[in-house]
């Protein structure tokens, strides 16, 4: 690299508000850069140091005498802080790997991740007790939506957070693997009535510690704690970033955060099982605290995501909406809670243009979980797919890790028409997690939309190889058998489906496989049902490939038309 750019980052360092005040820190810098472009960078020894920066004896011994440790790892400490803040778009960084006085010169793309990104990664349960662990994911989950209020801060979503839980993993490979250039990580441990939480804020590039901390607390006090760890970050970060709104929560009842807590660490489970089990702890929340807005908020997503699988859609929407209701009026300003009612009037309610308007100030402000709702309630299903596309690789950019998203984009795609385009993103997707259940059934489709109907079923052989033989494979795996010429083998599938006794989850099966059969008569007539049934079926009806022979049908523009849909 040219001497002489690093002459002018070195400048730029010495003048800079951060160092110029440190003139011991400055000779060291200037000293042990000139030494480097001399190219004697390896006999950077801390006995030189000492005697030509410190002024210590020729004898100098490093054993009785920490002076060039201690000065390095202030000097380390410092040009994190320049680089965080007035540094941060500069076009060289001069850092010092952790061990060594020898500087390094690096662009930022060769440094390191994104300065301007965390993530926080699940605080341990040091407490004993697995039981503890819906406290500690609480905690990290808390913080992520505190630390995400930090103007110009990019906070990695949970989703590709929580993919390190439980791994030991150098930071510098999460680093890169989130695109980010700081790590949150830490520990609780709670034992009767009090916790103790160590948090600690880690510099990717270098692994240095920028910040750490220990509090021990009584448990009711974990509120505090929250805005304690985000506000001493922020101000660590000051520089660069400002805390944003503070956010104030109304008194909650110690129990009642608790019996929340539990709730949404089974919600986060992602299974039916566990999702349903979410209200026994969320209702126990809200009969014990009536004003608990977060936990009525937390039964309308369970309601809305069971509705969203198909699971009793009728009810589950109808439970949501009287959940919605009190969540709104306890606390109508809260992000999550209009994010999840946006999501509701656009994807059961068909409300389009109210749900784009509820979405719109969210997405404005930046609020990074509305985004991928936002897409898939209200971009999807409306047609608006090259919209769609892009705000996913958007949330990726947040959440690099999260596969649903890797998929839903592949979704998008697919039912935009760009078939090769969505196999090769899903084909990447599970390059990330082979054994993705949804990827290889997305893939299968996009292998079915363009033909190769050989590769469709060994694809959707794979997702079953995952999931099991369930009803809600039935429809789509007929529909390709009969697409293949293997009639009888498709009507099988379709026998199935008419025995079972739940209508809804029988209904968007039926309605693909009258489609494979050319029955649009009766295609038509399982789809208004699934209307009626408030069935997810209706957020793929104008643009899921498969319904595509429905558009010639004025019945069927009809239908689309009475749900606000106009036809592709």
């Amino acid at each position: 690299m040219d001497a002489a750019v690093i002459r002018a980052e070195l400048s730029r360092i010495i003048r800079s508000e951060t160092l110029r005040q440190s003139a011991r820190l400055i000779e060291f810098l200037r000293f042990t850069t000139e030494e480097s472009l001399a190219g004697r960078g390896s006999d950077l020894k801390e006995s030189l140091i000492a005697v030509r920066v410190y002024g210590r004896a020729p004898d100098y011994n490093p054993k009785s005498d920490s002076i060039v440790r201690t000065e390095a790892g202030r000097l380390r400490e410092k040009l994190s802080e320049y680089y965080l803040s007035e540094g941060r778009a500069n076009p060289l960084r001069i850092t010092y790997p952790k061990g060594s006085y020898n500087p390094s010169f690096v662009s930022p793309t060769e440094s390191e991740p994104d300065f301007g990104a965390l993530a926080v990664l699940p605080f341990t349960n040091t407490s004993g007790n697995p039981e503890d662990e819906f406290f500690s994911d609480g905690l990290t989950d808390e913080l992520i939506a505190a630390l995400a209020r930090i103007e110009n801060l990019h906070v990695i979503a949970r989703t590709s957070a929580f993919q390190f839980k439980g791994k030991s993993i150098d930071v510098r490979r999460i680093g890169r693997d989130l695109n980010v250039g700081l790590i949150l990580e830490g520990s609780v441990r709670s034992h009767q009535r009090r916790i103790r939480v160590t948090a600690q804020l880690i510099q990717v590039a270098t692994g240095f510690n920028l910040w750490s901390q220990t509090y021990e607390r009584e448990v009711q006090d974990v509120f505090v704690v929250q805005e304690e760890i985000t506000r001493a970050i922020a101000d660590r970060l000051a520089r660069q970033f400002s805390p944003g709104p503070r956010a104030i929560a109304a008194p909650v009842d110690e129990e009642a955060h608790r019996l929340y807590l539990k709730g949404r660490y089974c919600f986060y489970k992602w299974t039916v099982e566990e999702v349903n089990r979410s209200f026994t702890w969320l209702r126990q929340a809200v009969a014990r605290d009536p004003n608990y807005a977060a936990a009525w908020t937390a039964i309308a997503d369970s309601h809305c995501i069971l509705a969203y699988w198909g699971v009793s859609p009728a009810l589950n929407v109808a439970a949501a909406n009287e959940a919605l209701g009190k969540a709104l009026s306890l606390n109508p300003e809260d992000q999550q809670t209009q994010t999840i009612h946006a999501a509701y009037l656009a994807a059961f309610e068909w409300r389009w243009k109210v749900a784009e308007s509820r979405f719109r100030p969210l997405l404005d402000a930046g609020y990074a979980p509305a985004f991928m709702m936002w897409v898939i309630s209200t971009l999807t299903p409306t047609g608006r797919l090259a919209e769609a596309a892009d705000w996913m690789r958007r949330v990726l950019e947040l959440d690099p890790l999260n596969l649903g998203a890797h998929v839903h984009l592949g979704r998008v795609l697919y039912m935009d028409g760009r078939f090769d385009e969505g196999r090769v993103q899903l084909e990447s997707t599970l390059r990330i997690e082979p054994s993705f259940r949804e990827a290889h059934w997305q893939l299968a489709l996009a292998y079915e939309a363009a033909g190769d109907l050989e590769r469709a079923m060994a694809s959707f052989g794979r997702a079953l190889a995952l999931s099991g033989d369930v009803p809600g494979t039935w429809g789509s795996i007929g529909h390709c058998l009969a697409k293949s010429g293997q009639q009888i083998e498709a009507a099988r599938y379709r026998q199935k489906l008419e025995g079972l006794d739940d209508e809804a989850e029988a209904l968007p099966g039926l309605a693909l496989l009258h489609v494979a059969f050319g029955e649009y008569g009766k295609a038509i007539d399982c789809i208004e049902r699934s209307i009626v049934l408030r069935s997810p079926l209706v957020l793929r009806l104008r643009v899921d490939p498969r319904f595509a022979p429905l558009r010639g049908e004025e019945r069927f523009r009809n239908t689309l038309a009475g749900i606000g849909l106009t036809p592709s």
